[in-house]
């Protein structure tokens, strides 16, 4: 992967690389085994990990982003931290750690991104260096060509500093909202505009690379988070939203959520067969079913654990085709190579774009243009391939905003509009993960990546509880997870 320009002066640059060779240092070989000794010796250095993260954040983090992660370096450098030996680096990461609650965030985020690239950052064949000695064989097929997975939604394009568009109806957000909706007023005959931040992504672009997946289909590159970093906010970022890169669990909204929207002033949701028939629709336009559902070993350990404790579990509904190859599956947060995914680009989107409607790519939605106290356009701003930009105005009479529980506040608050409440009352969705070893091999990138549920806690207080899930295994994301000590206790971890 390309670096991106330099953000840092030398010293903080230098820090950096320091930093990132203490979470994951170059190690004496204590193995006889060549390939573990050889992961061993290899530290963050050698795969140039402190330049890719300084590349990241310019790319993808505001200036004063970067200047609050420049001030953290600038207090490490002021203990001599680049010049000391490892296990005083150690010892000097720890006492920030325990000292500061903000030092103690942003050494996590720096901890997660080294990790994240030693493990998951390939070469220009698709390859890490570090995955043999830790068992992991990478992808398992090359992306299919264009001629087998052609793109088949039509796309607008723009040129120039600015440009302007028209349309009857101009929906903000391309996911499992704004498809829906874009379908059916195309289908009425309505003109319509898809604006989507993203890029157009299908098959023929999922290389089943868990790194350049996470930065080409995720929201800010899958690296957002809460201001505390407590909790990690994933949603997708292309067309199709995070209907291209979720997990294909469709769970209908149970009453007691209905219930309390209905409360909101959101007429209708507490009458179950008004809600029934419409989620009917989506459920059947996805292909929503359990025929296609198969288990792989993690799930089939969980539900082993399940039985011993006497809890319910059931196969969860996916939107399959009945197709779909559990061999390949294990790669699906990096997009469906083989089709099998049935996301809103496969449905609502390729309705919509049937029925004449146009979308509009890498297309930031700036503010929604008013007039008297009604819609009439979106101003948006376009980023091509080559980083040039084009400003954009689309008048339309009437606007969706369907860009996600994050944006689609941050689009009203920018514009002007919405009420009291908007940009408040944010709920994000905790997940905590238990990890096991076995005694025998589990392989947890092979198979569906979720498949089976138990709701046996969904209820434990009043009417909020959790479910019981599994999910797949990637060297990136499960090594950011691992606690963190000391690099050289991280790498027999993994």
């Amino acid at each position: 992967m390309a670096v991106a320009q330099a953000v840092f002066s030398e010293t903080r640059r230098a820090t950096l690389e320091a930093l990132c060779e203490t979470f994951v240092p170059a190690l004496d070989g204590e193995s006889s085994d060549p390939v573990e000794a050889a992961f061993l010796a290899r530290g963050a250095s050698d795969l140039q990990v402190g330049a890719q993260i300084e590349g990241l954040l310019a790319e993808a983090m505001m200036p004063e982003e970067i200047e609050a992660v420049g001030g953290l370096l600038d207090a490490l450098a002021a203990e001599g931290f680049d010049q000391a030996p490892l296990e005083a680096r150690t010892q000097i990461v720890h006492g920030f750690r325990e000292q500061d609650p903000e030092a103690k965030h942003g050494l996590h985020q720096l901890k997660a991104l080294t990790v994240l690239f030693f493990y998951a950052l390939p070469d220009e064949a698709g390859h890490n260096p570090n995955w043999e000695a830790i068992g992991y064989p990478g992808p398992s097929s090359p992306p299919p060509g264009p001629e087998q997975a052609p793109k088949t939604i039509a796309v607008e394009s723009v040129a120039g500093e600015t440009a302007t568009l028209s349309a009857d109806v101009c929906v903000v957000g391309s996911g499992s909202g704004g498809a829906v909706i874009a379908a059916r007023c195309a289908a009425a005959g309505k003109d319509v505009l898809v604006l989507e931040a993203g890029g157009y992504n299908n098959e023929q672009d999922f290389k089943q690379l868990e790194l350049p997946g996470y930065l080409d289909l995720y929201y800010g590159g899958g690296l957002a988070a809460s201001e505390s970093g407590s909790i990690a906010v994933l949603a997708g970022q292309t067309l199709g939203g995070g209907t291209v890169v979720n997990y294909m669990n469709c769970v209908r909204t149970p009453e007691e959520i209905l219930r309390e929207w209905e409360g909101h002033s959101l007429a209708g949701l507490g009458d179950p067969a008004f809600v029934a028939e419409h989620m009917d629709v989506v459920m059947e336009r996805l292909g929503a079913n359990t025929e296609a559902t198969a288990q792989n070993a993690t799930h089939q350990r969980m539900i082993a654990g399940c039985d011993a404790l006497g809890y319910e579990h059931r196969p969860i509904w996916r939107n399959a085709s009945l197709d779909d190859d559990p061999a390949n599956c294990g790669y699906c947060p990096a997009g469906c190579q083989h089709g099998c995914k049935r996301s809103a680009m496969k449905t609502w989107l390729q309705d919509a774009s049937d029925s004449g409607a146009r979308a509009l790519v890498g297309c930031h939605a700036d503010r929604v243009l008013s007039e008297d106290g009604r819609a009439i356009g979106v101003e948006a701003t376009v980023t091509h391939a080559d980083g040039s930009t084009t400003a954009v105005t689309i008048g339309a009479p009437t606007v969706v905003v369907a860009c996600g529980a994050v944006e689609s506040p941050a689009l009203l608050l920018r514009s002007g509009i919405g009420g009291p409440a908007t940009g408040k009352h944010l709920r994000l969705h905790p997940a905590f993960a238990v990890m096991g070893a076995y005694p025998d091999e589990i392989r947890g990138w092979e198979g569906q990546i979720q498949s089976a549920l138990s709701d046996r806690f969904a209820r434990v207080e009043e009417e909020c509880g959790f479910l019981i899930e599994a999910v797949g295994l990637f060297p990136g994301l499960l090594g950011a997870s691992y606690p963190w000590e000391d690099g050289a206790a991280h790498k027999r971890l993994m």
